[in-house]
């Protein structure tokens, strides 16, 4: 694996505390700038510097004093008008959100100074989160997948998990994170064709996750339209794998809300309605 110069982290000499490489987890390369990363504090007032980005998709912490031994963070699609002194200074605006990514708040530990290595992927500064399609992504009118939502009687369910699963097994092929509106394409990758007809409908097993009992409102709802995104915590940095850092763990608190099995039309995205 390539040096922390080659990647596009800043060099070792500035003291990087922590780089990210965000994933789109449907394709499976790294997502562009134009992505936001902040402190989970800026939303409520609090002064913490700033995530910068960088022109290859990376984004970057500076070590900053007093820096705690982990860090939440924010990712998500869209943010206020930059500072004008700082474009790198922003905060989330679910009016200016382009939902092509389900926002994620992520708690990651960083690796004592004395653990720091040349390389920060050796060392566990570097992290790679994936973020999931959202209602806006772009994906192609021939995709298999199912465009759903989730209600608990009248009320939306937000920030739900979805896995589709092969009939009568735990075989996982698809997953999706639900967004605010709750409006999630769950796509279907590219499967072996079937026997038969290749138009036949194919049938998975789709479960659904989410926060039982829904999480009740506090202040910060009031101004935050994140308030109930659940905060996950990744691996401390000393671990190979990963499965929150790549959205594959359901969050602390979630519970299996339905499951179904869904009729999926090849080259179709179907919409379907849940009520849990």
């Amino acid at each position: 694996m390539s040096g922390p110069a080659q990647r596009g982290f800043p060099p070792t000499r500035q003291r990087l505390a922590l780089g990210l490489e965000l994933f789109d987890a449907c394709r499976g390369w790294r997502v562009g700038p134009d992505l936001r990363v902040t402190f989970d504090e800026s939303a409520r007032g609090l002064d913490r510097p700033p995530v910068r980005r960088h022109n290859s998709g990376l984004h970057a912490l500076l070590t900053y004093p007093g820096i705690p031994a982990e860090v939440t963070l924010r990712v998500f699609d869209a943010g206020r008008a930059p500072h004008p002194r700082d474009p790198d200074v922003v905060g989330y605006d679910a009016r200016l959100d382009r939902r092509r990514f389900v926002p994620r708040r992520l708690t990651v530990p960083l690796p004592a100074e004395a653990d720091r290595a040349a390389d920060p992927w050796d060392d566990g500064r570097g992290r790679r989160p994936f973020l999931y399609p959202g209602a806006g992504y772009d994906a192609p009118d021939t995709a298999t997948g199912l465009r759903g939502r989730v209600f608990r009687g009248a009320a939306r369910v937000r920030w739900v998990r979805v896995e589709a699963t092969l009939p009568d097994t735990d075989v996982v092929i698809a997953r999706a994170h639900g967004g605010d509106r709750v409006a999630l394409p769950l796509l279907l990758p590219n499967l072996p064709a079937p026997v038969g007809d290749p138009t036949d409908p194919l049938e998975f097993d789709v479960t659904v996750y989410g926060p039982d009992p829904a999480p009740a409102p506090t202040p910060a709802a009031l101004t935050d339209p994140l308030w109930d995104l659940p905060v996950e915590r990744l691996a401390d940095p000393d671990t190979d794998d990963d499965p929150v850092a790549r959205g594959e763990q359901v969050p602390a608190g979630y519970t299996e809300l339905l499951g179904d099995t869904i009729v999926f039309e090849p080259g179709r995205t179907i919409t379907r309605e849940f009520n849990v």
